[in-house]
């Protein structure tokens, strides 16, 4: 591996049978380091194509939430919540311009939502 680590395909060098323990704990090393780089550059924002969304919903209400994908969303994750309300879609509400969640508890629910393209 020479250079900088990038996301394009990355290859383990093949050694020759008679390389010296030396090349072969820098080849480690070289490897070690990229896959470190990798696990380090990894972000919800960066790496997934959705979009984070904060959003409080009253309790046992629809909410209707906007956002920037330009298409219908495949999934939803719940990244964090505050309250003790459980969260379900409502899927026929679900376009390329706003989702619709139900919040079915008894109280209040502030959550941020990942909103996922497939």
């Amino acid at each position: 591996m020479s250079g900088k680590p990038t996301r394009s395909a990355f290859e383990i060098r093949e050694l020759e049978p008679e390389s010296d323990m030396s090349t072969v704990i820098e080849e480690y090393n070289e490897m070690v380091t990229y896959l470190n780089f990798l696990i380090k550059s990894l972000s919800l924002q960066s790496n997934f194509d959705g979009q984070v969304i904060d959003v409080a919903i009253d309790a046992t209400t629809d909410k209707r939430i906007y956002h920037r994908l330009g298409i219908v969303p495949k999934y939803r994750l719940i990244l964090r919540q505050e309250g003790n309300g459980l969260l379900s879609d409502i899927p026929l509400e679900w376009n390329d311009k706003f989702v619709t969640i139900r919040n079915n508890g008894a109280v209040q629910v502030k959550a941020t939502i990942l909103l996922l393209k497939e």
